[in-house]
């Protein structure tokens, strides 16, 4: 699912801030790009020798003020996963402004 919501599902994350200034078939090329390229790696981050995943603090720096973590092998871990926050180390947003800015809109190419 995390992957689903960060990039490939219609309404993901990426895809409301990036869909419509690449074009339909521009995006729908981006989309399978990053998962012949990225997903694999993406899903392995969520599977660590610890078996925790641990939120490590905000962009800005310093500690997770609920020093939130999940063990992958609870049962509950499925349900908690929405809770982790992934954009401490590259803001979406700011990510996503940057490549709008180095795209034009509806590329030709």
């Amino acid at each position: 699912r995390g992957w689903s919501a960060l990039v490939a599902a219609p309404r993901s994350r990426i895809a409301l801030q990036m869909r419509a200034h690449l074009g339909e078939d521009h995006w729908q090329a981006f989309v399978s790009h990053a998962e012949n390229k990225w997903k694999t790696q993406f899903l392995r981050a969520f599977e660590p020798s610890t078996h925790v995943l641990a939120c490590t603090g905000p962009i800005e720096g310093g500690l997770c003020p609920y020093q939130f973590s999940i063990c992958t092998h609870s049962i509950a871990a499925e349900s908690q996963l929405q809770y982790l926050h992934l954009d401490h180390t590259h803001d979406l947003s700011n990510v996503c402004a940057v490549w709008r800015q180095a795209v034009p809109q509806f590329p030709q190419s």
